[in-house]
């Protein structure tokens, strides 16, 4: 006895001087952020160290924590942290085989010291190391917080951690699983690969039966019967439990295909890079510590995104029949460099309602995270803007009405001549025809009359970018901007006009939560008055006539659509921006690049479609729409109170008439059109006409600057 005792002393100084310390702080886990939906359903996860998201004891079922200790570890509340019968059981083990293979008698605080604090290595001071820290570790931790933070570090063959596994084998939160599938994930930690719950064919596909069901990998299903086997024989659960749990492992354990997505959509991508500086802002960190923190600490954003809207958008951006072929020099170019060069596409949908952005998608080919989005970068608008910059603030300062005359004839402004399409003028038209069928002389006619400071006033309560050099109506009245803008910002600068001329800031989230469900950033949106509804309903009644026959024509099922084409010089790229009464949406298509040089040739890359051509950005948002519009409640525009029809009356052009709105207490009077030509600083000056009429000119386009398009 002396002797064993003396042994046993020995063996313990030998070993105890190279025990590491117990480390607490490792139990804080590295958990990745989810991104919830509108409807508050997990969408995407961002990309953490590991696939996992950490719960509180108390968001774990007890069958859930029942169904581990009944397999892993049944003397769990009555050891303290080590079993001496499993450890003379692993010893007898060692001993019959002659090596340190086998169980090892872990208990679940053993196997989370192990998981957290050591190596896999088979040696005798691991397995001390191990017994000496699972000891300690419940002098400091209570048996419900050993049990927590092994449920959320675990293993599963893919997952770390219960509620990560709850979602990739079944599709849904932990608490929300029957007791045959808690069980099936129970038999999964003992060795994850042998009893994953997937069976694989020989080609590593996941094996399914004759009804599409996946089959239950029969490996896992006999110790998925055990759990249950031995939660009856503990107690946990009585007969019927029991047998029920059976027959879903037998013939329904309800397995899906839920792997975490590691490619984010491009609305992952935008949420991402907006959350890293508002992290930054919020919290008073470095760049690099907001990525960390994002990326470890378990972050629930709730986002603004709707998966009908983003799939509808993501499906459409493969859709090669809504996109113009290579250009002749982007086939020249691409068979000289060896790289492909296509027609790319970004575009923002905006939810009317709240201005959350509700979809975005940056580009045509196969992504990678974080890649470049084409959605949020920034290119000329060309006449996309005349609504937002011209024409809405004309309105709205009482400048002009839709029934003001303007003349559609050469002009000069300090040198500058804008031009229309094929250089072609029609002489005198309302602004509600000028708008209509994008005339850019009359555009920068009222630009001019507006005035630059105050065009560039309204752009900027539009959320639009405006430089140094945008203080001219190039920029203001044809959209040509030094910077340009992006997508999301003109889809939120149209979805005021269906507000009612309220503006909101596009966002991306409503709130971002950290793991304890502290709020740590919010979107609160406010409006701001930018249009009056009478305003807003004049522009919208304008361009449903522009998407009608105007500039393009789009066919959306059952619902109003107003929108407005833009083309830039040379068809460099195409726009269309448009809205419903629900949504808002503005396409962008063109190059990556204006130009590649190959050998010392300059190619220019050039779209070459108008913004309402089909294929072209018209198509894709009247192939998206038809798809996001099917169930939506609002299908026409309200007209205000104070909107009414002038009647019929005398018009300038005896081409047919049609009533005009005008804002109640405006009647326009009844005089005929005295503009005339000027040049130098001046243009032509608008008066009122009692309507409007149709349109006369049969052009389909119109130059956004000199060489530039509708």
């Amino acid at each position: 006895m002396l002797i064993a005792i003396a042994g046993s002393i020995a063996v313990i100084a030998y070993f105890y001087p190279k025990v590491p310390p117990l480390n607490t702080a490792l139990f804080d886990y590295s958990q990745n952020a989810v991104i919830y939906d509108r409807n508050d359903q997990p969408y995407q996860n961002l990309q953490g160290e590991e696939n996992r998201q950490t719960l509180m004891s108390e968001q774990i079922p007890e069958n859930v924590k029942n169904a581990f200790i009944a397999i892993e570890d049944k003397r769990f509340y009555d050891h303290p942290g080590v079993d001496i019968f499993g450890v003379l059981r692993a010893v007898r083990e060692v001993i019959s085989n002659q090596n340190l293979n086998g169980s090892g008698g872990s208990t679940i605080t053993q196997q989370l010291i192990k998981l957290t604090h050591l190596t896999s290595e088979k040696t005798i001071q691991r397995k001390f190391d191990e017994w000496v820290l699972a000891l300690q570790l419940e002098q400091v931790y209570s048996k419900d917080q050993i049990l927590t933070s092994y449920l959320n570090k675990v293993n599963f063959h893919g997952s770390e951690g219960i509620q990560a596994a709850s979602r990739q084998y079944f599709g849904k939160n932990i608490e929300e699983l029957n007791l045959g599938q808690i069980a099936i994930l129970a038999a999964v930690p003992n060795s994850p690969s042998y009893f994953d719950p997937y069976t694989y064919d020989e080609t590593n596909e996941i094996r399914r039966n004759e009804n599409g069901q996946i089959i239950l990998n029969p490996n896992n299903q006999t110790r998925a019967l055990n759990v249950i086997n031995e939660m009856q024989d503990q107690g946990y659960i009585i007969q019927d439990e029991a047998e029920a749990a059976r027959q879903i492992i037998k013939t329904n354990p309800g397995l899906v295909v839920n792997n975490p997505n590691k490619t984010y959509s491009y609305f992952t991508d935008a949420v991402y890079y907006s959350l890293v500086n508002d992290i930054q802002e919020a919290l008073n960190m470095s760049e690099d510590e907001a990525v960390k923190y994002i990326n470890t600490t378990g972050l629930k954003i709730y986002s603004t995104v709707d998966p009908t809207v983003q799939t509808a958008l993501e499906q459409a951006s493969l859709n090669d029949n809504l996109f113009p072929g290579q250009s002749e020099n982007a086939v020249i170019v691409s068979e000289a460099t060896g790289e492909t060069y296509l027609p790319e596409v970004g575009a923002t949908i905006i939810n009317n309602e709240d201005g959350g952005v509700v979809g975005i998608v940056g580009g045509r080919n196969e992504k990678t995270s974080l890649s470049l989005n084409r959605a949020t970068s920034q290119f000329q608008v060309g006449s996309s803007t005349k609504p937002l910059t011209t024409y809405g603030p004309a309105l709205e300062e009482k400048i002009i009405t839709l029934a003001s005359i303007f003349n559609d004839e050469p002009i000069n402004i300090n040198g500058w001549q804008p031009q229309n399409s094929e250089l072609t003028f029609i002489g005198p038209t309302t602004v509600r025809n000028a708008l209509k069928e994008s005339i850019n002389t009359i555009a920068v006619q009222v630009n001019q009359k507006l005035g630059i400071p105050k065009s560039m006033e309204y752009a900027q309560k539009l959320g639009l970018t405006i430089s140094e050099g945008d203080n001219n109506s190039a920029a203001l009245a044809l959209g040509g901007y030094v910077e340009g803008q992006s997508t999301e910002q003109m889809a939120s600068a149209y979805s005021t006009f269906a507000r009612n001329g309220d503006y909101i800031a596009p966002y991306l989230y409503y709130e971002v939560q950290d793991n304890n469900g502290a709020i740590i950033v919010s979107h609160n949106p406010t409006k701001e008055k930018v249009f009056s509804p009478e305003t807003s309903f004049l522009i919208t009644d304008v361009l449903k006539q522009a998407s009608n026959g105007g500039t393009t024509t789009i066919n959306v099922n059952g619902t109003e659509i107003a929108g407005k084409t833009g083309t830039i010089d040379n068809q460099l790229n195409a726009w269309y921006c448009g809205y419903s009464p629900t949504y808002s949406m503005a396409v962008w298509y063109g190059y990556d690049t204006g130009s590649v040089n190959v050998n010392g040739t300059e190619y220019p890359l050039n779209i070459g479609i108008f913004g309402g051509d089909k294929p072209g950005p018209a198509a894709l948002f009247e192939n998206v729409f038809n798809t996001i519009e099917v169930n939506t409640k609002t299908k026409t525009f309200t007209k205000p109170s104070t909107i009414v029809q002038y009647p019929e009356g005398p018009t300038l052009i005896p081409d047919g008439s049609s009533s005009e709105y005008y804002i109640k207490g405006t009647e326009p009077n009844n005089q005929k059109s005295t503009s005339s030509s000027n040049t130098n600083n001046s243009s032509s000056s608008g008066t009122n006409i009692s309507n409007g009429f149709k349109n006369s000119s049969g052009n389909n386009s119109s130059l956004e600057s000199n060489n530039s398009s509708n």
